[in-house]
């Protein structure tokens, strides 16, 4: 949840200064479902960046900053999805409270 909040505020709303991220959490049996809906910029090309791991060889100075919290919210979560709603963006995913996670 705090690695996609973050993105909302460095990427969505980035130069806006302020906007508003409306969060919706349910409880479920073995899940929480959580909703975030914001208004800042879409998600280039629309969709969710991949899972895949940045390149992480080579001196320190040189590692990536970005590139690993998607990779940790793709593998920690279920139901993974983003939509644009007008000029909104929707990500919806659900985290299991059982802790049988898929990593």
């Amino acid at each position: 949840m705090a690695e996609a909040l973050n993105n909302i505020v460095e990427h969505a709303y980035s130069g806006a200064g302020k906007g508003l991220v409306d969060v919706s959490v349910t409880q479920q049996t073995a899940q929480l479902s959580f909703t975030i809906r914001d208004e800042g910029q879409p998600m280039p090309g629309l969709r969710l960046p991949d899972n895949q791991l940045p390149d992480a060889n080579g001196p320190l100075a040189e590692l990536p900053e970005g590139g690993f919290g998607w990779f940790l919210i793709h593998h920690l979560t279920r139901q993974l999805s983003y939509e644009r709603q007008g000029d909104q963006n929707l990500i919806c995913f659900e985290i299991a409270t059982n802790n049988a996670s898929k990593v």
